[in-house]
């Protein structure tokens, strides 16, 4: 694949090269995070909290996929949140490619969001007056590219395209996608950027089996291919083989991490 234009970044960070990609195992590293959210007050009129996360550590690995795990407000939604920079935790350690989130200004945390992290939601939410090729180089428009270097990012565009089984389908727009092919051009869509960090929430959520097995395999897939590390929100266990590691949440906190395909793994999910 080619390597594409891109922006600068004036983020503080510690630059992730071939040389250094097998030292730097851990792409984001949570450390004793906690969240709390105000909750009004109690009878006596004192202030009530509501904790969303509770001390929860967790790395997820490049070329590694992580499911998130846990029933309706476990607070994976939460996490997912913190992940992508988008909440600040009350408490804890937060790392991305060695640069701690929690001491970087809004402005500093949005840049990395734009150039660090690809995030793929329950609904493709594309555009619909935009071709499956101009879904993707609208998010380098929000980069700030422009003109001629904007020009130059078509072929990786449709070079993503191919990647995720849409080879040909460039010019198509959103009515002539099926569910399945409209989930792809979100996960091409996440790429653009060239992230280190892929954040799914539910991906499959909307999917027939079938069509789920077959964008969770592409998501393990892109996930190998480009170094990522991935960490994916699901409630469906039947699709936990495609990924390298589960992380069950339980009222806030980890209640297991297992790893995929083992004898542990099997019980912790049930």
């Amino acid at each position: 694949m080619t390597n594409p234009t891109t922006t600068n970044t004036t983020v503080p960070h510690a630059p992730v090269t071939s040389a250094t990609a097998a030292a730097t195992v851990g792409v984001a590293e949570l450390h004793h995070v906690s969240l709390s959210y105000p909750d009004g007050t109690d009878e006596q009129g004192r202030p009530r909290t509501v904790t969303a996360l509770d001390s929860v550590s967790l790395t997820a690995a490049r070329k590694q996929v992580t499911a998130l795990m846990g029933e309706s407000g476990s607070g994976k939604s939460s996490l997912l949140s913190v992940l992508a920079t988008l909440i600040t935790p009350s408490s804890g350690s937060v790392r991305l490619d060695g640069v701690e989130v929690t001491d970087l200004s809004e402005a500093q945390r949005a840049r990395m969001r734009r150039e660090r992290i690809g995030i793929i939601f329950q609904q493709p939410n594309l555009l619909t007056g935009l071709t499956a090729e101009e879904q993707l180089l609208v998010t380098d428009h929000v980069r700030g590219v422009r003109g001629r270097r904007l020009r130059a990012r078509r072929d990786y565009a449709q070079e993503l395209l191919d990647t995720v089984g849409l080879a040909g389908m460039g010019q198509r727009r959103v009515h002539q996608l099926s569910g399945g092919q409209r989930q792809r051009v979100n996960i091409a869509r996440a790429l653009m950027g060239q992230p280190t960090l892929l954040l799914a929430d539910e991906p499959t959520s909307a999917l027939d089996e079938s069509r789920s097995h077959e964008i969770m395999a592409l998501l393990a897939e892109v996930t190998a291919r480009f170094e990522l590390a991935s960490v994916i929100v699901t409630h469906d266990r039947d699709l936990v083989d495609y990924t390298d590691a589960q992380v069950v949440l339980r009222d806030g906190a980890v209640s297991s991490t297992t790893a995929a395909g083992s004898a542990a793994g099997s019980s912790a999910l049930v």
